[in-house]
């Protein structure tokens, strides 16, 4: 608006200068006729003068031209008369007039040879002229008198014009600076509306309302609200998980006192997640565990690993829970963070499996190991001669007993291998004799089906605990009969070999079997396991698992080779020496 009435006054006084200058140049005009009308009517009295003395008709022709100029001059002066209100100047016209009028008179007469009359016309017309003269003078000194008034108000109006424009100038200038002061502030509390709205964002805070606008900045406030929204949900939906999984999980500080806990500790220990906010961790602990649990929490503090240990914490209602810590340094949030799991079912659990096995490790083993010598003595004939059908029935007791004797042995060995309690009793013994010993276990199975043994076995020695390489040998031999064909053949070879970095053997047991699918054969080894034909599978399941862990208690490596179809070599490679020999 103020740009548009400073164009406006400018308009104004250009307007007003314009006309200023329309009437200098009228006045400039005026005078320019008013001298033509004196030079003419002093040029037309002369003539007439002059033809008055002279009779010359070329004279008088003069006259007649001046008249004929100033009746231009006189109508000229009319038009400029009618335009301005000068009361001189229409005087000077009434003048030009008389004189124009007297002039014709007066040529009239020296034609009809009136000299009396037209001298007095004559006089007539030099007292006009003296009329017309100052009339003259008057109308030139009131054109000077305008031009300076004029020239006066063009000084007034450059004035007022300079000031206006310096107004202009500050009008603007204060406009400009309002609007960019106007628009800074604006923007400037937009932009910090938006650079909160982000601080917040960053510290989950609530957000501030978004914008309302529809340019860049609003858009770009809309996005944070977006985003404020969506990680809402998502730490909703993480919360969610989090309270309804199984284990508690402990977010604990550098001082080991609990900042954040999930619900799952109501469940499992009877705590409200509340209660035990801002507490230590070890409160929670049995007494005697306490001072180990407190230093394996320290020195995780500031480390990159993960630990795991166990512990016993009690409930609220005074029950201890056996309790699987697993721990780990995080220097973001400078905070450790536990998941904890209830592992009291698992150890009841492995505390009756440890009872079982004791009881079949005392109470059945001992009594198997007597029976089948009972048996042997009774087959032997120390109790008496015993028939044909006796001694079937004798050796047929005595193969089944030492089947149960020998998967009590595997659930044994089993399981010392799982509790870390496997020991190795070494030895210097002969391959070749070990390996025809363990071959005869599985004769008779043999012969049923009436199946070739092949012993390639070189004579060659080796110390290892020759009781476990006899029953990995006998699993071996039992498996390759169980899964051949009638009639065929079984070869069992042994060498020395350099594939390990320690001197090592090498036993193949090779068969004419049906083979085993490629996608089979990483589930051999694992316990109770059977990959045969429903008529095929017999036993527990354990013996290849078995062969495995005594395998690798002796730092070797145990594999088959095998293609669907065209049989299978079972091998194992051992060290012929064990390492602390």
């Amino acid at each position: 608006m103020l740009e548009l009435a400073f164009f406006a006054t400018l308009a104004v006084q250009s307007e007003r200068l314009q006309q200023e200058y329309q009437s200098k140049s009228r006045s400039i005009e005026l005078l320019a006729h008013v001298s033509v009308a004196a030079y003419e009517v002093a040029l037309a009295t002369g003539c007439i003068a002059t033809y008055a003395m002279t009779r010359n008709p070329i004279v008088l022709v003069g006259t007649e031209t001046c008249v004929a100029e100033l009746t231009g001059e006189s109508a000229r002066l009319k038009s400029l008369a009618e335009a301005d209100a000068d009361a001189a100047l229409k005087k000077l016209s009434s003048v030009l007039d008389d004189l124009i009028a007297s002039s014709k008179r007066c040529a009239d007469m020296l034609l009809s040879f009136d000299p009396i009359t037209s001298y007095e016309l004559m006089d007539k017309m030099n007292a006009d002229m003296t009329r017309l003269h100052s009339l003259g003078v008057e109308v030139s000194e009131g054109a000077v008198k305008r031009e300076e008034v004029l020239r006066e108000k063009q000084v007034a109006e450059q004035g007022r014009f300079r000031v206006l424009l310096a107004v202009g100038a500050c009008g603007t200038l204060l406009l400009a600076v309002g609007v960019a002061l106007g628009f800074s502030l604006t923007l400037g509390r937009r932009f910090k509306h938006v650079n909160d709205n982000a601080i917040l964002l960053g510290i989950g805070q609530e957000l501030k309302p978004a914008l309302k606008e529809k340019d860049e900045l609003a858009k770009l406030d809309r996005i944070i609200h977006q985003v404020a929204s969506d990680l809402v949900a998502t730490r909703r939906k993480e919360r969610a998980l989090i309270d309804n999984t199984a284990e508690i999980i402990f977010s604990i500080g550098q001082d080991l006192r609990i900042s954040q806990v999930n619900s799952a500790i109501s469940r499992r220990l009877g705590y409200d997640p509340d209660e035990v906010i801002g507490h230590l961790f070890v409160n929670f602990v049995i007494d005697s565990e306490r001072e180990t649990v407190n230093d394996a929490l320290k020195s995780l503090i500031g480390s990159a690993t993960e630990a795991s240990f166990e512990c016993q914490m009690r409930e609220r209602e005074g029950r201890i829970r056996v309790m699987e810590v697993t721990a780990q340094w995080y220097h973001d949030e400078k905070s450790l963070f536990c998941v904890v799991r209830d592992i009291s079912a698992r150890k009841e659990a492995e505390l009756l499996k440890q009872e079982v096995l004791a009881m079949v490790s005392h109470d059945l083993r001992t009594p198997l190991a007597s029976l089948i010598v009972s048996l042997q003595m009774m087959r032997d004939g120390l109790g008496g001669a015993l028939n044909d059908r006796g001694s079937k029935i004798i050796n047929l007791a005595i193969s089944s007993i030492g089947n149960l004797n020998n998967l009590t042995s595997d659930l044994l060995d089993m399981e010392s291998h799982d509790s870390g309690l496997f020991r190795l009793h070494y030895e210097t013994v002969n391959l070749s004799e070990l390996i025809a010993k363990s071959s005869q276990f599985v004769v008779p199975q043999a012969q049923r089906k009436n199946i070739t043994m092949i012993n390639q076995v070189a004579d060659i020695e080796a110390t290892i605990d020759a009781d476990r390489i006899g029953r990995v040998v006998t699993n071996l031999l039992s498996n390759a009969i169980k899964y051949s064909p009638s009639d065929s053949s079984i070869t069992i070879d042994c060498n020395k070999t350099s594939d390990m970095a320690r001197p090592s053997i090498e036993l193949r047991v090779t068969d004419e079997g049906a083979g085993i699918d490629k996608d089979k054969i990483d589930l051999l080894f694992q316990k109770y396991r059977q990959l045969g034909q429903e008529g095929e599978r017999g036993g527990s399941g354990l013996g290849l698992a078995i062969c495995k862990a005594i395998v690798e208690a002796h730092g070797g490596t145990i594999g088959v080779d095998s293609t669907a179809g065209e049989g299978s070599t079972f091998w194992f490679k051992v060290p012929s020496q064990p390492a602390s020999v």
